[in-house]
């Protein structure tokens, strides 16, 4: 049994927080998965039989885009 600490949401945060930094350079949605690949993270839509690592990596690249996302179109 795993029991969520202020560790792991520490963890999260900050994976969270590179993904994000690793986007600064793209202009739009297409780009940013596509450096999301190139380093070898997940994005895009999983399944609810996938193992749980992928879920959580997709979930976290996909809300990753997202915030870029949004951010350059407040810029604009």
């Amino acid at each position: 049994m795993i029991i969520w600490t202020k560790k792991h949401d520490e963890a999260i945060q900050k994976t969270y927080e590179a993904l994000v930094g690793k986007l600064e350079d793209c202009d739009d949605r297409k780009r940013c998965q596509e450096a999301l690949t190139e380093v070898g993270w997940g994005h895009g839509p999983y399944s609810e039989f996938a193992p749980i690592s992928e879920v959580v990596q997709k979930v976290l690249g996909n809300r990753a885009i997202l915030e870029h996302c949004r951010k350059k179109l407040a810029a604009k």
